[in-house]
């Protein structure tokens, strides 16, 4: 059984190894100080991370929709000029970098992921255009809550799940201003980073981001379609419990043999095995063997015979890499990782004993 301090080692690893495939803060792209790039150079969009924002950015118009990116610091100028900067004067966590996203008349705000999964959250707030507009009022724009402060004014912004397929799966809406509470003290318009809960859309492969308001006109919308975004957090990684070579102890194990290796994956309270897919099973490099046409060499077991079905696997011993293995002191031990069929990112570890090959 490996230490709690090596698991702890090995849970961060592994959890910092999958979560570093979505997360997108925007602090890797480059921007000189108090600058905002938004994709004047024509090249229709930027990846963070391993997501891919999209930009519609018109030369004739010298005009963009879509996203943007930012790192001005300015909190105190509003109208259009403003449109780059977040109210906050700066990213989530003090952070430099953050997006900025306008719905406009191309396409909405779009997010697309590298590769379907579960996004946990990201954080919004609003940007100086829209934050002042809806404060004090413009030329297009009412100020919230009117003259007398009583009237039930709203900001939302609404964030739509959709798979690969392009359909959707879900939404969630989040209100960047809300003046409808019985109590006039209680109206807000948000000027701080604020954290929006994504887990109930599931497995997506892409976001799509829509804005709508109590104030209206004859064109649509009169509140400025923009706001701000940053820190796009994916779902952790969960700890499950694995047992390489059930039944046996030492798990001895040669890494040049021809053979197969089987491991079991347990299911537990909250955690049922026989979602993993076993396409997205690794063991220090190994993958499950294939027999025939696609079918992967995969059984569900009461390994345990607690009353929960499992999954044993059949890993390709030869495959295993040793320079993935982790060591603690004498003890080596090997860490699975896998997926669910429902996006849910897993890891396991057990100990291993190598065996010399026979000469």
């Amino acid at each position: 059984m490996a230490s709690e301090k090596l698991v702890g080692l090995i849970a961060v690893l592994v959890i910092s190894g999958i979560s570093s495939a979505t997360v997108a803060t925007f602090d890797e792209l480059s921007l000189a100080a108090e600058s905002y790039w938004n994709g004047s150079d024509g090249s229709g969009g930027f990846s963070s991370g391993s997501a891919y924002f999209n930009n519609n950015y018109n030369a004739v118009y010298m005009s963009w929709d879509g996203f943007a990116y930012s790192n001005i610091t300015d909190t105190s100028s509003s109208g259009w000029t403003a449109q780059y900067n977040a109210i906050t004067g700066g990213g989530q966590d003090g952070s430099a970098n953050y997006a900025i996203g306008y719905v406009g008349w191309a396409g909405p705000p779009t997010m697309t992921l590298n590769t379907a999964g579960i996004v946990e959250a990201l954080y919004v707030t609003n940007n100086n255009y829209a934050y002042y507009s809806m404060l004090n009022g413009d030329m297009y724009a009412k100020k919230f809550g009117g003259l007398s402060g009583d009237e039930a004014d709203w900001f939302l912004l609404t964030i739509t799940g959709k798979d690969a397929d392009g359909l959707t799966v879900g939404s969630v809406d989040f209100y960047l201003a809300d003046y409808r509470f019985a109590e006039n003290s209680q109206d807000y318009i948000v000027n701080t980073w604020e954290y929006v809960d994504l887990t109930g859309l599931g497995m997506v492969k892409s976001l799509e981001f829509g804005l709508s308001s109590s104030d209206v006109g004859d064109f649509g919308m009169n509140t400025p379609a923009y706001f701000a975004m940053d820190t796009i957090v994916p779902e952790p990684v969960r700890m499950v419990e694995i047992d390489i070579k059930p039944g046996s102890y030492p798990n001895a194990i040669n890494l040049e043999a021809h053979g197969l290796t089987p491991v079991a994956i347990f299911s537990a309270a909250g955690f049922d095995a026989r979602g993993v897919a076993p396409v997205t099973v690794d063991l220090a490099g190994a993958s499950v063997a294939v027999r025939g046409r696609d079918k992967f060499m995969a059984h569900e077991e009461d390994v345990d015979e607690d009353g929960l079905v499992d999954l044993v696997v059949q890993v390709v011993t030869a495959d295993i890499d040793p320079a993935l293995l982790q060591q603690e002191g004498d003890a080596v031990y090997a860490v699975l990782t896998a997926s669910t069929y429902d996006g849910q990112d897993i890891a396991g570890v057990d100990e291993i004993a190598i065996v010399p090959v026979d000469k």
